[in-house]
């Protein structure tokens, strides 16, 4: 294992007011070397959120804890227990330091959890806690690593936690790209190709940018490489421009194709950004190292904007709300939050989220939003399920409100039901019938029982479920039956 430490200096302004907690973003990529794998955990600590102290100088300096513990279905495979203490600095300067730290650690493959825990001693009420979980395959086959994030990379002078391929890598521990920075650098590695039969050479090689993952649905994003030797691991370096960008999310892909074109290996990571303003064309940029001229900043200054004023819990509930009515890929980004809540991605993200729908104020996109939600917990709370949770809700968010509700509340031999109908040109693009019914007749919580609608749950055993005696099934007069019997 090995650790290393950056000290950026930062000119920061209001480093005296520190927040209640410790901010850091994190972020991880793995790795193989011959048949073994390695980790490298890498977290950037805005040290305007710690809480310093003066030396016998005079001068101002913090102390981090960390504890890092790796584990596995079998138990724990590495941890670790250090304290960083930050350079002391003269406050009358104005300056404090930026600190990016790297753990590198061998793992096995299948199932690992990671987890990261950085507090400060008199503060533990501001701890800061990080876990995610991944699950690594044995190498079977041609097989990428993963993607890293880079800030920026360099000739190497010597060997060191962060070189590889004579160059030293530094890592970005965010997936952010603020308005401004709109250059994207990446790295990769490629294993397994030694034992592919001759004939599969040479290998095709793409690197793009996509709005999906793994669809090729921005084609002037695209970088292809031919591969002849099969020498391993094979490392790329990619420095891509997003000036041509909106605003948006999207990610990096990577894909393998062998001589007959079939595709053998693939790769992709998540990335964000802020693009007010996207150029209309843009010259790809060489893959040089030339292009890379300064390190870029990772932190956007959100204590302006209308997410600041949101605590955790809050936050949850703004994504849970905004995850009816967002594409795939962004309800992918979502559910990743709800398992593994990161405060300072999630708020870049519903920032990100209502700057793409009002680049010129978020705050109203977000203000509009948030009273059509008001509306619909006004109409479809139950009990202590908020309204945006319930599947009425979920619909109403989603397609917005319906064009007529038929309520049968009383109907001999059937729950209570609602049937909702939408006209054609609205946000189904055709007609759609939605079939509502209450477990019982002292909830008022309707469940989705069957939709007309493609990609909606559709049951075609409906009436076992709103006929509970059976009564009904089958009568002509009955008001689901007129709208759903055929």
């Amino acid at each position: 294992m090995h650790r290393f430490t950056i000290l950026f200096l930062l000119l920061a302004a209001g480093y005296m007011s520190p927040a209640s907690a410790v901010e850091a973003v994190v972020n991880h990529a793995e790795f193989r070397k011959g048949a073994a794998a390695y980790t490298e955990l890498y977290w950037h600590i805005n040290t305007t959120s710690l809480h310093y102290k003066r030396d016998s100088t005079g001068k101002l300096t913090a102390r981090i804890r960390t504890q890092i513990r790796i584990s596995c279905d079998t138990g724990i495979v590495y941890k670790e227990l250090f304290y960083l203490q930050t350079k002391p600095f003269d406050p009358a300067q104005g300056d404090a330091q930026n600190i990016l730290e790297q753990s590198r650690a061998d793992i096995p493959t299948g199932y690992i959890r990671l987890e990261l825990y950085l507090s400060e001693d008199g503060y533990p009420e501001g701890a800061f806690y990080y876990k995610d979980t991944l699950t690594l395959p044995p190498l079977a086959g041609p097989a990428y690593s993963s993607i890293q994030l880079l800030d920026t990379f360099f000739a190497a002078t010597a060997p060191g936690p962060f070189e590889k391929a004579n160059h030293y890598h530094i890592p970005r521990a965010i997936n952010f790209y603020d308005e401004g920075q709109q250059r994207l650098h990446a790295y990769a590695e490629l294993y397994h190709i030694a034992d592919l039969p001759a004939g599969s050479f040479p290998l095709s090689q793409m690197f793009y940018i996509s709005k999906r993952k793994g669809e090729r649905d921005i084609a002037e994003h695209s970088f292809r490489d031919t591969i002849t030797v099969p020498a391993e691991p094979q490392r790329f370096r990619r420095s891509i421009s997003l000036a041509a960008l909106p605003t948006g999310n999207y990610y990096l892909n990577a894909s393998l194709r062998n001589a007959a074109g079939v595709e053998i290996a693939t790769g992709s990571t998540f990335f964000q950004t802020i693009n007010k303003n996207p150029v209309t064309s843009v010259t790809k940029p060489r893959d040089t190292l030339s292009s890379i001229q300064q390190t870029e900043g990772v932190f956007l200054d959100l204590s302006t904007t209308f997410v600041q004023k949101f605590d955790i819990a809050q936050l949850r509930a703004i994504l849970k709300m905004m995850l009816p009515g967002v594409e795939p890929a962004s309800a992918s980004a979502i559910q990743g939050f709800l398992e593994r809540p990161d405060e300072l991605y999630m708020r870049y993200f519903i920032f990100n989220h209502f700057s793409n729908i009002n680049k010129a104020d978020p705050a109203r996109a977000w203000k509009e939003f948030s009273d059509i939600v008001r509306e619909v917990n006004r109409l479809y709370k139950s009990g202590s399920t908020m309204g945006y949770e319930t599947d009425r809700g979920v619909i109403h968010l989603r397609f917005g409100p319906p064009v007529e509700v038929i309520r049968v509340p009383n109907e001999a031999g059937a729950v209570p039901y609602e049937i909702w109908r939408y006209n054609p040109g609205g946000k189904i693009g055709g007609s759609g019938l939605f079939l509502f019914y209450s477990p019982g007749y002292m909830n008022s919580d309707y469940r989705l029982l069957h939709s007309t609608v493609p990609g909606e749950r559709q049951n075609p055993s409906w009436r076992g479920v709103l006929y509970s005696t059976g009564r009904s099934s089958g009568n002509a007069n009955a008001r689901a039956e007129q709208y759903f019997g055929q």
